[in-house]
């Protein structure tokens, strides 16, 4: 084996060939050596070397105006000089700015990257800025407030057969209700409309929530970019109803009337059309009307607007908002009756006798047999102490109250206060 080796290297040394090619390598390397030696020179690419937007001592921040958006946040810079001195260069050593000495007015432009190379190191030359240019949108900055925003959901169906309804969708966070949009005065002034939509496609037979994006439409519901605009908030939650329809019937109610309510009544609507949560409907089987206080029933006050009692998530989907109901008095009597008996509640302890310096006068309806026997005996003037506590005459709101005795009795207050006068003597 060892006399091959050496029987190759004898015929390699003897070769012309091989001494050609040697010398030839070695004047290279002998060559490059003495160059990077006496004159040491090569190139560096500096990559994600960042450009300044600073317009200050600029025609822009002298006209009121900025920069809203820029195509290029970086550039690669191509540097060249001795090898020792470039090696030692960041991208911190240079600054990369646009021209901006002629942009005097709002618009998009294509400016000129200019660079300026720090104190520091500055022993080189720049070959190449990557890119050259960079497109800017001046403009001045608006800022706009939007209180009237648009829930959509076009992709959210209830199931057709079912009897189930879709209503509006609505904008579910409260604190999501107001949208305030900064940014390029152009681009704000032609918001028109703000959205909250959903992009989910899907079938649903109960209310359910879904995510939103901001949407901002031009007066011709063209979608604008928001590139360059601040929103106080991007997405929000809106909520998509589902509900059911059902016709019940009406029910008017009636608070302080007498035991036994012997007037008739009517109503211009006996049933109406309600629409909301299916589980609430499907539980109701009349709505109330608001009570009418039967006190204020009066021969010449009969007629009542009511509007409907609706438990939450029920409106009137079919109908009006208010029903009359007209009473009858046609068989109801009135009498006119002096009252002195007083009662009294919530007295001090400390304080003494208590008189009525007055009689009230107490209008009393009923039907004819019971108005005919009732007398002044059967009534009572109720007053509360509860706030006096010094001896003094004072003037006090009045209760009248009935005894029971007769069961078709009530006391009117239409058109009426009752005060009482009384003195509250020392104990």
């Amino acid at each position: 084996m060892m006399n091959k080796i050496t029987s190759f290297l004898s015929r390699l040394g003897r070769s012309r060939k091989f001494w050609l090619v040697a010398s030839l390598v070695l004047s290279f390397l002998i060559w490059y050596g003495f160059k990077q030696y006496y004159n040491p020179t090569s190139t560096r690419t500096l990559r994600d070397v960042p450009i300044s937007f600073d317009v200050s001592n600029t025609a822009v921040s002298t006209n009121d105006l900025e920069i809203i958006t820029h195509s290029s946040d970086s550039v690669e810079v191509v540097i060249t000089g001795k090898t020792a001195n470039i090696m030692k260069v960041s991208a911190a050593d240079l600054t990369i700015t646009p021209s901006l000495n002629d942009i005097t007015k709002p618009g998009e432009y294509t400016v000129a990257l200019n660079y300026t190379k720090s104190s520091i190191f500055s022993d080189f030359d720049v070959v190449s800025i990557n890119p050259r240019t960079v497109d800017i949108l001046v403009d001045s900055v608006a800022t706009r407030t939007f209180d009237k925003l648009v829930a959509e959901a076009n992709g959210i169906t209830a199931p057709a057969s079912s009897g189930l309804i879709k209503e509006m969708p609505y904008i579910t966070d409260g604190a999501n209700g107001t949208l305030t949009v900064s940014g390029a005065q152009s681009k704000v002034d032609k918001i028109h409309t703000v959205v909250l939509r959903t992009d989910e496609s899907k079938e649903i037979s109960a209310t359910a929530q879904f995510e939103a994006k901001v949407v901002l439409l031009d007066k011709k519901g063209k979608e604008i970019s928001t590139d360059g605009l601040d929103l106080s908030f991007e997405k929000a939650n809106i909520t998509v109803s589902i509900s059911k329809t059902k016709e019940v019937n009406v029910n008017a109610v009636f608070n302080n009337a007498p035991v036994k309510l012997f007037c008739d009544y009517s109503m211009d609507v006996s049933k109406v059309t309600l629409i909301g949560d299916p589980k609430t409907l499907d539980s109701l089987q009349k709505i109330d009307l608001m009570p009418i206080d039967y006190s204020q029933v009066a021969t010449d006050n009969n007629v009542f607007e009511c509007q409907f009692n609706l438990p939450a998530g029920v409106r009137v989907h079919d109908g009006p908002q208010k029903v009359k109901v007209t009473v009858d008095t046609s068989t109801v009597r009135y009498k006119t009756i002096k009252v002195n008996n007083l009662e009294v509640t919530n007295v001090n302890s400390t304080l003494g006798e208590i008189e009525l310096n007055n009689a009230l006068t107490v209008d009393v309806y009923g039907n004819r047999s019971d108005v005919s026997k009732v007398t002044a005996s059967n009534l009572t003037v109720f007053v509360n102490l509860g706030e006096f506590t010094k001896p003094g005459q004072y003037t006090v709101p009045a209760t009248i109250k009935l005894d029971g005795t007769y069961d078709t009795l009530w006391v009117s207050t239409f058109n009426k206060e009752y005060t009482a006068y009384i003195t509250i003597k020392q104990k």
